[in-house]
């Protein structure tokens, strides 16, 4: 059996306050160079990814914002996540006027209002 898809997270993981260590992009352009696909995966948007990264050309692929959005280093992408519903972003409102971050696919909040932010009404 050939080894042939590799997938990296990339905060805490492969990079550490946002950089990646170029020791791990040497070892991800060998393992491409040997035919293994490396896709790396990450909770980020997109645009955050290419600011902090560059250019994701290094990889063959990225899963980014928590698995909403598939994208290739061809700049083609597809959108496969969903919007929040406008009643559950309406309801964040109401609660906070310094509502969390909506992204494209999903709502993101501060750590001391996780516990409220996925409590019911």
């Amino acid at each position: 059996m050939k080894f042939g898809v590799l997938a990296l997270d990339y905060d805490g993981t492969i990079a550490r306050d946002g950089v990646l260590d170029p020791d791990v992009r040497m070892a991800i352009a060998e393992a491409r160079a040997h035919g293994i696909a490396v896709i790396l995966v990450t909770g980020r948007i997109l645009s955050d990814l290419k600011r902090v990264a560059g250019d994701p050309q290094f990889v063959d692929a990225v899963v980014a914002e928590n698995g909403a959005v598939l994208a290739f280093p061809n700049g083609h992408s597809w959108l496969i996540g969903h919007p929040p519903p406008p009643v559950f972003l309406d309801e964040l409102r109401r609660r906070w006027q310094d509502w969390p971050m909506v992204k494209r696919f999903y709502c993101q909040t501060r750590r001391e209002r996780q516990e409220s932010c996925s409590a019911s009404p």
